[in-house]
């Protein structure tokens, strides 16, 4: 109950009073008639009752430990269960792209605006759904992200059908 600290505490305690039993000529430990061999089987109790409580004690905070772990990991997964369920049901679309700009993420909703479903969206470079002419300002914009700066940016995609679709970044 009380850990490593009371395990110690208690075989401490209990290892006091059997040695002060002993140098008294009393307790359990003075059945023997030589003085040595007494002295041997309260070690040899000492020893055991040490061992058996901090091995207890250490099993148990070990045991706590883990279960705090999988306690946070369950959270955790809570936590990203619900994230998921807000960007697959938000009515705003959410695009995420890899170093190399191609599409690492996409929810259901952006995938519609464009007239795409998400698996032919996944892995597809972001300028896949551009109109040529607004390539590179793209890249230059997705450079300057690059380096910390966020601005707000309204961009034009290419819809499956070829219609225009604006975004705000």
């Amino acid at each position: 109950r009380f850990g490593v600290a009371g395990a110690a505490l208690s075989s401490c305690t209990v290892s006091a009073f059997a040695v002060w039993q002993t140098a008294h000529g009393s307790g359990p430990f003075m059945r023997y008639g030589v003085p040595l061999f007494n002295a041997g089987v309260l070690q040899a109790f000492i020893a055991a009752l040490s061992l058996s409580g901090l091995f207890l004690a250490a099993a148990i905070a070990e045991r706590q430990r883990v279960e705090e772990a999988l306690a946070r990991e369950e959270s955790l997964r809570r936590a990203q269960e619900q994230y998921r369920r807000i960007v697959e049901t938000t009515n705003d679309g959410v695009w995420i792209i890899d170093q190399e700009y191609r599409t690492a993420f996409v929810n259901r909703r952006m995938a519609d605006l464009l007239g795409y479903s998400v698996e032919e969206m996944i892995g597809h470079s972001l300028f896949e759904f551009m109109f040529p002419d607004d390539i590179n300002s793209k890249r230059g914009e997705l450079a300057r992200r690059c380096q910390g700066l966020h601005e707000v940016i309204y961009n034009r995609y290419r819809r499956r059908d070829g219609s225009e679709l604006w975004a705000l970044v």
